[in-house]
């Protein structure tokens, strides 16, 4: 099939074949469907069904393809990003349409294991603001890749972490992560503010100067066992903290306000 897909000459025919690979990727593991070299040479063709003129079936089907491509190996990662694709993937961040922008999240979530696309994120764009806005949606699949390529930027980039919190809405965001009704998305969030904790003092000391604080001993103070790995690492976010000797005082206070 994928040699078949460069010897048909018409437009419509290679668009009818790359479709073909897409589903090929969706419903086979990738690893399968093209061994080898071949997981390389399909990345091409698979970005070129990216496309404004293409139906939404198309662009949804080659999204997911992708994504289940870039889980794979930093080979494919790279090479997706050595033709450029990750330019038009973000774009499907901005589409009306939820399932098109779930998808492109989720190939986001797996790319942010690349190096240089970890890079791509500390530059001046506004890609970890956008990730950020996006955790806010109320879509889970959405929220939980959003959370989750945030949660692997911030655990690597202290760059990162300052753009969390440039949107003028970081705080709400934090809120919305912190008491998501998803305890995966929950979690996600949790290990974010972690990761902002650990990487910059400025930034955490920014975070301990709001409501923060209480809202994460609020999470200590959960009985649920659906959110038990949520909870184990807010508590990991408060000793951090008193390690860093940034909310004794706070904690003080809160616990005098806590309820007997």
């Amino acid at each position: 099939l994928f040699f078949f897909f460069f010897s048909l000459g018409t437009e419509k025919g290679k668009r009818n074949a790359g479709q073909a690979l897409s589903r090929l990727g969706i419903t086979i593991n990738p690893e399968q469907a093209f061994p080898g070299q071949r997981s390389l040479e399909v990345v091409r063709p698979l970005l070129n069904q990216l496309h404004p003129d293409y139906s939404a079936l198309e662009n949804f089907e080659a999204l997911l393809a992708l994504c289940n491509l870039a889980q794979m190996n930093d080979s494919v990662r790279n090479r997706i990003m050595k033709e450029k694709g990750m330019s038009r993937i973000e774009m499907f961040l901005m589409e009306d349409h939820i399932l098109l922008t779930r998808a492109a999240t989720q190939v986001i979530c797996n790319m942010v294991l690349n190096e240089d696309y970890i890079k791509w994120h500390e530059g001046d764009n506004d890609r970890v603001k956008f990730l950020a806005l996006l955790c806010e949606e109320e879509d889970e699949e959405t929220a939980l890749a959003c959370s989750g390529a945030l949660a692997i930027l911030t655990s690597n980039s202290a760059k990162c972490c300052e753009k969390m919190i440039t949107p003028s809405s970081w705080l709400e965001i934090l809120h919305t992560l912190i008491a998501n009704p998803s305890p995966d998305v929950q979690f996600r969030g949790i290990v974010i503010i972690h990761n902002m904790i650990r990487q910059s003092k400025t930034v955490a000391e920014k975070i301990f100067d709001t409501d923060v604080l209480q809202l994460l001993m609020g999470v200590t103070q959960l009985n649920d066992e659906k959110r038990s790995k949520a909870i184990e690492e807010a508590k990991l976010c408060l000793k951090t903290a008193e390690d860093m000797k940034l909310i004794q005082e706070k904690k003080d206070d809160a616990n005098d306000m806590m309820p007997d």
